[in-house]
């Protein structure tokens, strides 16, 4: 169980919000080899957004190994924060699913052989402007705030569907929240980006993951859900930890309308989890989006 106390974190940017400043950290973003198109588009998007990432080939299904990926995944955790999904079913996990959890898998080898954070992309991602520096100047507060390396078993999420936040569980968790305030002024609009603990989260579009985290996953391998799931069980039961970034600099652009269909749901149509939450009457959380003001014809 990660230890859990009460943290806040104030600081000033240690630069101005500049367009051409760049993320220094390593970044990826996956892509399938036939998306030549998606890929296009997220070049264009990360140099705009000042973002310097390079293209991981995503996995496909076929490809996923069983030793990291199982076939199968039990719905019964899920089902508690999304009313949309099946109840207490063993599911088969869709070659989208098994592929994209594979990719996730690769990264996550990646950034422990890099010792040193990783932002994770996927290739429809949508990104606010300003993002590169947003996201230097964040990594900067949980590193400040965590200062040994190996507290730092958490994932960072820039863009994300929450179930509960660690406010709303109940009680039988006793668990303290984390909530690191900054004081990166958004252009425009006087925001201040806070950073909440969640409890469970849905999509893996975007995120920061550190070396201690990504051990811990690996070690906790095969992925035995969707991915995010799989994530969302783990910092549930306390074995990572989950930072949400308020308001979100980033979202799919077309969530739960891409190419991998999901499993545990009846059909094979795509649904947005409803997300109950613990609480039965919760309703699921979603940051506000900074808006996207980078001319999308560069995109075409």
């Amino acid at each position: 169980m990660v230890a859990r106390r009460r943290l806040r974190a104030e600081f000033r940017p240690r630069c101005k919000v500049q367009r051409s400043a760049c993320v220094q950290q390593a970044a990826y973003y996956i892509n399938l080899s036939q998306r030549q198109e998606r890929n296009r588009k997220m070049q264009a998007r990360c140099r705009a957004a000042g973002v310097f990432a390079t293209r991981f080939e995503a996995v496909t299904g076929d490809c996923a190994c069983d030793a990291d990926v199982s076939r199968e995944w039990n719905t019964t955790l899920n089902a508690r924060f999304d009313n949309a999904m099946m109840t207490g079913r063993i599911a088969t996990m869709t070659p989208g699913e098994r592929g994209c959890a594979a990719s996730h898998v690769a990264l996550w080898r990646q950034c422990v052989a890099a010792a040193g954070p990783l932002l994770v992309m996927e290739d429809d991602l949508v990104m606010c402007d300003h993002f590169g520096v947003y996201v230097q100047e964040l990594i900067a507060t949980v590193e400040a705030a965590f200062p040994c390396a190996a507290d730092r078993a958490l994932l960072m999420y820039l863009g994300a569907f929450v179930g509960p936040y660690w406010r709303d569980v109940q009680p039988g968790f006793h668990l303290t929240p984390i909530k690191l305030r900054t004081k990166i002024c958004v252009p425009d609009s006087g925001e201040v980006l806070l950073l909440r603990e969640a409890a469970y989260v849905w999509q893996t579009c975007c995120y920061v993951v550190w070396p201690a985290a990504a051990s811990r996953l690996l070690a906790s391998l095969p992925v035995d859900a969707p991915v995010d799931n799989f994530l969302s069980r783990l910092i549930l039961h306390g074995q990572l930890r989950a930072l949400v970034c308020e308001p979100m600099l980033c979202m799919q652009e077309a969530p739960y309308e891409g190419d991998i269909a999901r499993s545990g749901f009846g059909t094979q149509a795509v649904q947005t989890p409803k997300g109950r939450g613990v609480k039965e009457a919760n309703s699921w959380h979603t940051s506000s989006f900074l808006p996207q003001r980078a001319d999308e014809s560069l995109y075409h």
